[in-house]
C-alpha cells in the first residue's frame, strides 16, 4: 500500500509539472481582462502595509520564525512514530473455489 501511495504521489507531481501547464497554454490562448476584484483588493490592502513592515523589522520578523521552528522541534518528541501503519505485504492468500465435481487429494505429511 505504501509504494501504491507514493506511486501515486509522483505520479501526480509528474502531471502537475507538465501536462497541466502545456493543457493551460493552449486552452487559455485568448486574452483575458485583469480587473482586480474585490478580493484581489482587500488582499493587496492587508499584503503591502504588513510586508512592508516585515521588511522594516526583518530581525524580529527572523527571530520570531526561529523561535518557531524551535518550538515545534521541541514537540517533537511528542509524535508518533509511525506515517502509515504496519502492512504484511509478504503474506499472500489464495483461495480457490473449484465446482463439486472436482476430488481434492489428500494432503501428505
Amino acid at each position: 500500500m505504501a509504494y501504491s501511495v507514493v506511486s501515486a504521489l509522483i505520479g501526480a507531481l509528474i502531471m502537475s509539472l507538465t501536462l497541466v501547464p502545456l493543457l493551460c497554454s493552449l486552452m487559455l490562448r485568448k486574452r483575458l481582462a485583469q480587473d482586480e476584484n474585490w478580493i484581489t483588493r482587500s488582499a493587496k490592502r492587508i499584503y503591502a502595509p504588513s510586508s512592508a513592515w516585515a521588511l522594516a523589522h526583518g530581525r524580529l520578523v527572523i527571530g520570531v520564525a526561529v523561535a518557531a521552528l524551535l518550538a515545534s522541534l521541541a514537540l517533537l518528541p511528542q509524535l508518533g512514530t509511525e506515517f502509515l501503519p504496519e502492512l504484511n505485504e509478504g503474506s499472500v492468500w489464495v483461495s480457490v473455489d473449484l465446482p463439486t465435481s472436482v476430488s481434492v487429494p489428500p494432503r501428505s505429511a
